[in-house]
């Protein structure tokens, strides 16, 4: 849901004006981006394989690809190559030659959570990060949290981040989830509006933390009601949780 709310606070004017147009479905439901459609590909590659099958994660990744979901440029090229039949590897290292620096894999990685909760060593091997860039904004996130100060949102992008790169985001939207943890949903999602940015992503990111913790019990009513799809994405939620 953070990801659909999201998505009309990004970019600059043309990008706004466009998604205005085309983030409503005919029936006037939300829609949401690739930042909801490739975890969603991702929790059904899990359930049909009962593990990480690149491969058919790929294949799925290059059928579901629509370029009105807002996908980067990089990664519509990939996708693409992809759903044209082209490996993925030879297809991802053909538009990113040394690697993606982007936020994509860590704003899919809350799925991968959901579903190796079960089994830590799993879930370390499968996702987690060391790297220096996140370290030193996880130790300013972490004094944050300990002294319970509450910085601005300008503080937040600036310290933390608020790009489309992993470094620039994924402890921004680690550290939202978790301070704005026991408080409204809505709360959380006007925050990271107000960071500006990569909102859909950093969103989506913030949102998976806060709803694993809170439930579809606490999101607000009216905002799940005019989400598009609801009901494929709960049932897909409930056989991934049956899955694990």
């Amino acid at each position: 849901m953070a990801d659909a709310l999201g998505a009309v606070h990004e970019g600059g004017v043309l990008e706004r004006m466009l998604w205005r147009v085309i983030g409503t479905t005919r029936s006037g439901l939300t829609r949401w981006t690739d930042d909801t459609q490739m975890p969603l590909d991702v929790a059904q590659s899990l359930i049909a394989h009962r593990n990480l099958d690149l491969q058919d994660l790929a294949s799925r990744f290059g059928g579901s690809y629509r370029w009105s979901r807002g996908y980067g440029p990089g990664t519509s090229r990939v996708l693409r190559r992809i759903a044209r039949g082209i490996d993925w590897r030879h297809a991802n290292r053909s538009v990113h030659g040394a690697g993606s620096f982007g936020n994509g894999g860590a704003m899919r990685a809350p799925v991968v959570g959901l579903f190796y909760f079960r089994r830590p060593n799993d879930l370390a091997a499968a996702a987690v990060c060391e790297l220096e860039p996140f370290r030193a904004r996880l130790g300013t996130a972490r004094a944050w949290l300990a002294s319970r100060d509450d910085p601005t949102s300008t503080e937040v992008a600036r310290r933390l981040g608020n790009g489309v790169a992993a470094s620039e985001s994924c402890v921004t939207a680690v550290y939202l989830g978790l301070r704005f943890l026991d408080r409204a949903f809505l709360e959380l999602h006007q925050f990271v509006a107000a960071c500006g940015g990569d909102v859909d992503t950093i969103g989506a990111m913030a949102g998976a933390i806060w709803g694993a913790a809170n439930g579809i019990a606490r999101l607000p009513g009216t905002e799940l009601d005019r989400l598009e799809q609801r009901e494929r994405l709960m049932s897909v939620a409930a056989a991934l949780h049956a899955s694990t």
